[in-house]
């Protein structure tokens, strides 16, 4: 099943507070809603909700409202969760709503069909909000390897279906996008697309791969400034090497460090290789991974930008994406590893 972007026609979701809160009055055993707000995102609506259930206990959600992620796209990630949670590792509690439904199909007031999930709320806060501590950076390398290695068990009947434009192997879909990026950031993507061409597009599919996170940055990592509470935000979920997986953590949070990025990108890479390690081969074909992200970063920003302008959610990550490209662009692949390898 293709999600390609081209071919939507993005409307804005309309589902306010007070339509919120009688949704889940209407769907969960809730007796008293404490707080709701409206949290960012892309083209989805998510409201944090604190509420006290009909036994008296409190909860911290959120309630997450999209207008075009399938149901099996949803399912695919509510799995993943609940499959990770079992597992005990980090990932926020899948909520049921009545009848046992985990996403229900819901006719808004401004008559949107849209798909509603309730999920857990992890207190804490973002990565980006911490300074840069071995013993974080390692940690958050070692969760997402062993995210990665429990879900080579997992299987969906959607995860390899799933034709997504932010799957870095379909980074070559950038050359749709170009016109969206200036000309000095075209050729930036257009050098990086090049390479892949030549570097990736022929190995890709023998790397070691299985379903994948696919978006593991800085804003999706919540902390107490020690060690990984959450691993949130499974929208883009996808069958995929693992390698890409590595390459999307670093390159995003290499890419917010401006005094030293490759000593934090070697803490990451360490806790990951304790846990499930990369040959050097492999770890060959990481930079370029990187760059890829930072490209599709970019070239898909910029084209969201161009659908939302009044999105500063959107927008945040082109100018910071491209800087990074810019900056990976002026070293070789070799450079990269070793400086990553050595910290």
């Amino acid at each position: 099943m293709s999600e390609n972007i081209t071919q939507t026609v993005f409307q804005k979701i309309i589902f306010l507070e007070a339509e919120a809160k009688e949704f889940l009055h209407n769907n969960y055993p809730v007796k008293k809603i404490i707080a709701m707000k409206q949290l960012a995102g892309y083209h989805d609506v998510n409201y944090y909700v604190k509420f006290i259930d009909s036994n008296g206990q409190e909860h911290e959600c959120v309630l997450k409202a999209t207008l075009y992620d399938s149901f099996e796209v949803l399912d695919l990630q509510n799995k993943v969760m609940e499959f990770l949670h079992l597992k005990g590792l980090p990932v926020p509690k899948v909520y049921s709503f009545y009848n046992n439904q985990t996403i229900v199909n819901y006719q808004s007031l401004s008559s949107q069909s849209l798909r509603i999930r309730l999920l857990q709320f992890i207190p804490g806060k973002i990565l980006s909000d911490y300074p840069v501590k071995e013993e974080l950076f390692f940690s958050i390398g070692k969760t997402i390897a062993a995210i990665d290695k429990e879900l080579q068990h997992f299987n969906h009947p959607f995860a390899k279906q799933r034709d997504f434009e932010w799957d870095l192997k379909n980074t070559l879909r950038l050359q749709n996008f170009v016109s969206y990026l200036e000309p000095k950031q075209r050729e930036r993507v257009l050098q990086v697309c090049s390479d892949f061409t030549a570097i990736l597009t022929p190995v890709f599919s023998s790397l070691r791969s299985g379903v994948t996170h696919n978006d593991c940055h800085p804003f999706n990592i919540i902390t107490d400034g020690k060690k990984v509470l959450a691993i949130i935000d499974f929208g883009d979920v996808v069958y995929s090497s693992h390698l890409s997986s590595l390459a999307i953590t670093l390159s995003h949070t290499m890419m917010y460090q401006k005094e030293d990025p490759f000593s934090v990108g070697s803490f990451i890479l360490k806790g990951y290789q304790s846990v499930f390690p990369f040959d050097h081969k492999e770890l060959q074909l990481l930079p370029l991974l990187m760059k890829s992200r930072m490209a599709l970063l970019l070239t898909l920003s910029s084209y969201y930008a161009s659908l939302y302008f009044d999105n500063t959610y959107v927008k945040a990550y082109i100018q910071p994406a491209d800087n990074f490209l810019k900056y990976l662009l002026q070293m070789s692949d070799a450079e990269i590893l070793e400086k990553i390898m050595v910290g």
